[in-house]
């Protein structure tokens, strides 16, 4: 992490950012994933309770292929907040 060529890379690179919707107890969330290529996926899951949701559908936005997914996640504290402002999300 002391590597300032690839800080500055990771930087430029939108990989895991993207916007959410929460409609009651569904989530749903768009995001830039970074491989050979930069595309985006949709990701579709329901809200279990105040700190914890799963995703049981991801769709490859760029060849509209669609993955079942049973991937659970949980918040939990921490500190400092990330920042939320980024330089591709306006």
């Amino acid at each position: 992490m002391l590597n300032s060529e690839f800080i500055n890379k990771i930087k430029s690179i939108p990989t895991h950012i993207g916007v959410f919707q929460i409609n009651v107890k569904s989530i749903e969330f768009e995001a830039w994933e970074a491989g050979r290529d930069i595309i985006t996926f949709s990701h579709y899951g329901e809200i279990l309770n105040d700190t914890t949701f799963l995703i049981t559908k991801q769709v490859n936005n760029d060849s509209g292929k669609s993955y079942s997914e049973n991937l659970t996640y949980r918040f939990r504290q921490f500190s400092p907040k990330p920042d939320s402002t980024n330089t591709f999300i306006k």
